[in-house]
């Protein structure tokens, strides 16, 4: 239901051919919440008259005499479900009673881009499901510094390294002491200068805007 809301508002209730089967997915998701049909045909007809050309009041009473039957389908399943006499729907389970629309059902009818539907919450696609999915994958594999386990190590050892040069050890005592090669050591070492030359090489230049801006600016108060 939240979704039929959402995707309402992202087209500004701007509907128009995609009115009825909206407000029957609506009446129909919040009956099921509601379990009450005066609240049920208020809360249609108020969003009914969100669209920005809302339907006729005898379609829409034809959309509210029609589905608290399919509401007692479900609630009947669903206390199936409670009594352990049902199993839960799977995609070979159509035909339960309600309305068991897919996403991909949804997604055709409404005809729902990919940009709309990434202001959804359930109703999506595969592609916007996997780009989800690796967003969480990625987001759990980071720590709070936005580093993997493999580049924290990286980044961990790169730290020991620096501290073992300074107490003047050798590339092949770290590398006995770590249990890795000296090209790693090399490596990690080369990285780790060419990020603080980058570093100094960025601060000079910082520095030399400012004290060039310092001048211009002794300049113009000159000139005043």
């Amino acid at each position: 239901m939240e979704d039929i809301v959402k995707l309402c508002e992202v087209r500004s209730y701007k509907v128009t051919g995609y009115r009825n089967f909206i407000l029957h997915c609506y009446a129909y998701w919040t009956g099921v919440c509601l379990r009450d049909n005066k609240q049920l045909r208020e809360t249609v007809i108020e969003f009914n008259n969100r669209f920005s050309e809302p339907l006729s009041s005898n379609q829409v009473e034809a959309i509210i005499r029609c589905v608290p039957k399919a509401i007692n389908k479900f609630i009947e399943y669903e206390q199936g479900i409670i009594l352990n006499k049902d199993k839960r729907v799977s995609k070979g389970m159509r035909d339960k009673g309600g309305y068991w629309y897919k996403n991909s059902t949804l997604i055709e009818r409404l005809n729902i881009t990919e940009e709309e539907q990434r202001e959804l919450k359930t109703t999506i696609g595969t592609i916007e499901k996997y780009k989800r999915n690796n967003k969480r994958r990625n987001k759990a594999r980071r720590n709070e510094n936005g580093l993997t386990k493999k580049q924290q190590e990286l980044q961990d050892l790169k730290i020991k390294i620096e501290e073992l040069k300074k107490e003047k050890l050798s590339n092949r005592q770290i590398a006995e002491l770590f249990k890795i090669t000296e090209g790693t050591v090399r490596n990690i070492l080369k990285k780790y200068k060419v990020f603080n030359t980058l570093y100094c090489v960025k601060k000079m230049l910082f520095i030399n805007y400012m004290g060039l801006t310092f001048f211009m600016c002794l300049l113009f108060l000159k000139g005043i």
